[in-house]
């Protein structure tokens, strides 16, 4: 149990009052040397020793009390402070949970949108299959026989690769929305740029009527596998192709004749790192705001459609958690570039290698 005491130091602190205490002993001695002295002397005298040891007295008293009340006001200062802070770090969590839930409903959004096609190919060739299976039962023909036997595991082949999409759409999902997992492990960096942007096309389609944009992607094929918290590094590769496209969307709405939007992703292998580079030909990141532009909950988007975490809890994800760097700069051709740097030695120790998803 801690020392809660009124007169604690740990609680109290350097108050003035409190050291009087400790000259007590040496206001009485003297109170008590001046009543004898007085007695020595007269009466008179013995009077006045025995007013200097109650004023002493009595001064002492009020330094003890005023050092009680202190100290239970420090007390009461320090329980509202803890339980302040208590209250400002759930409110944090709660809004990097909202972050995380607006990510997770824009993704839903997306991938509604592009889990129809592979359904729609599923349903389309699965109707075919039955149609060709009557047929079979009603030719005699050998040759008929055979084209549709052909036909019909052509369809299936179409069916198996329709498939595989969906459940590989499904993964990609599920492993974007997984939290609390934050084991690394090496992971196929390429991959996963192509799936985020992939995700974050078709999300963007799902909020914006007609929106469309080019999307390049300039992959190293050499790229080492860095050891990474997968879902994280997906969030923030979501996140800041999710802006891009927003600010390409904002120029094109704009009506500039000509005007081609357009995204590129590029990984290459530097030295001991491996880079991404996210640029797109939008309006870039006006000078007045650049220096913000990481900082926690601040937002160019309106109340309702913006936390203002998104970058912050990606310049946490990519330095604090990855030991890596991220920052932006202009593009060449106008527009914005972030650059992110991942170690591909982490520096705790990775799981093995995980299997393609198929």
């Amino acid at each position: 149990m801690p020392d809660r005491s009124l007169i604690s130091p740990r609680w109290c602190g350097p108050i003035p009052g409190f050291h009087i205490l400790f000259i007590l002993p040496a206001f009485a001695s003297t109170a008590t040397a001046a009543a004898q002295s007085g007695g020595n002397n007269g009466s008179s005298g013995g009077i006045g020793g025995l007013l200097l040891f109650a004023v002493a007295s009595a001064l002492l008293l009020l330094a003890i009390i005023g050092c009680a009340v202190m100290c239970r006001r420090r007390r009461a200062q320090s329980d509202q402070e803890g339980l302040l802070s208590h209250r400002v770090d759930a409110l944090q969590q709660q809004l990097i949970e909202r972050e995380k839930l607006a990510s997770l409903g824009q993704l839903t959004a997306g991938i509604a949108h592009e889990i129809k096609n592979p359904l729609n190919f599923v349903t389309n060739f699965s109707d075919l299959s039955i149609e060709l299976i009557e047929e079979l039962r009603g030719t005699t023909s050998e040759g008929e026989r055979e084209d549709i036997l052909a036909a019909l595991a052509q369809n299936l082949e179409k069916i198996s690769e329709h498939g595989h999409r969906a459940d590989e759409i499904v993964r990609s999902m599920m492993l974007h929305a997984r939290g609390g997992n934050t084991a690394r492990e090496r992971a196929d960096l390429n991959r996963l740029i192509s799936e985020s942007a992939h995700l974050a096309y078709h999300a963007m389609r799902a909020q914006q009527d007609g929106f469309n944009c080019t999307i390049d992607l300039e992959l190293d094929e050499q790229l080492p596998q860095p050891a990474i918290v997968r879902q994280d590094i997906g969030r923030v590769l979501l996140n800041i192709l999710q802006n891009a496209m927003q600010a390409v969307h904002a120029r094109t709405r704009a009506g500039e004749p000509g005007y081609e939007p357009r995204v590129a992703v590029t990984s290459e292998h530097a030295g001991d790192r491996v880079r991404v580079r996210i640029r797109d030909n939008g309006p870039g990141i006006p000078e007045s705001i650049r220096a913000q532009i990481f900082e926690p909950f601040f937002t160019t988007k309106g109340v309702d459609k913006g936390t203002g975490l998104g970058l912050a809890i990606a310049r946490d994800i990519i330095t604090a958690e990855h030991e890596g760097s991220i920052h932006f700069e202009d593009a060449a051709e106008g527009g914005t570039e972030f650059v992110i740097e991942l170690p591909v030695r982490a520096g705790s120790p990775a799981e093995p290698p995980v299997g393609e998803m198929p």
